[in-house]
């Protein structure tokens, strides 16, 4: 009858075995230029999301600072792209997600019962607020942020990036 106890080479085994697993994982994942690209647009949708907490969160509006932090991240995330159709396309995309994210937690003092007649008008004003601090002057100076970050990008950044940091 075998034994339930594995000795310390089996555990060696298994930890070696999975660790080439996610050398295999993360070496597909920095080698596929469209996977990069899918991964790009949440991450930037985030980010726009995150800045936007922050100061909806700490100031009635965001400042300049805050509108300053989200123009070079647009930038940046254009230049990644390095196509102004998929910039175009990102772009889009980010900002439904960042949207989507900011009205979602919004949300959420309308589905708590801490408040529930304060929830909705809660609600109803942060919605407000996020769309007056995201448009129009706002999303349209992103969009010609990630247009000219994607003319820089297929300008300067010649070739695909090597994200394989695992390696040295």
């Amino acid at each position: 009858m075998p034994s339930a106890y594995k000795g310390p080479e089996d555990f060696t085994e298994e930890v070696e075995a999975e660790a080439s697993d996610m050398e295999n994982l993360l070496g597909r994942i920095t080698k596929n230029e469209k996977l990069g690209e899918i991964l790009l647009v949440p991450l930037w949708g985030g980010s726009i999301a995150a800045v936007l907490f922050n100061s909806l969160f700490q100031n009635p509006y965001p400042t300049f600072l805050h509108y300053l932090i989200i123009f070079f991240l647009c930038l940046i995330a254009g230049a990644l792209m390095q196509d102004i159709a998929k910039a175009l396309l990102g772009f889009f995309t980010a900002m439904a997600v960042a949207i989507a994210i900011l009205i979602g937690v919004s949300s959420v003092p309308a589905f708590s019962a801490l408040s529930p007649e304060g929830g909705t008008f809660i609600e109803s004003l942060m919605i407000v607020i996020i769309f007056q601090s995201t448009f129009p002057i706002p999303f349209i100076t992103y969009l010609v942020a990630s247009m000219i970050g994607a003319l820089l990008g297929d300008r300067y950044l010649e070739g695909s990036f090597n994200l394989d940091w695992t390696r040295s």
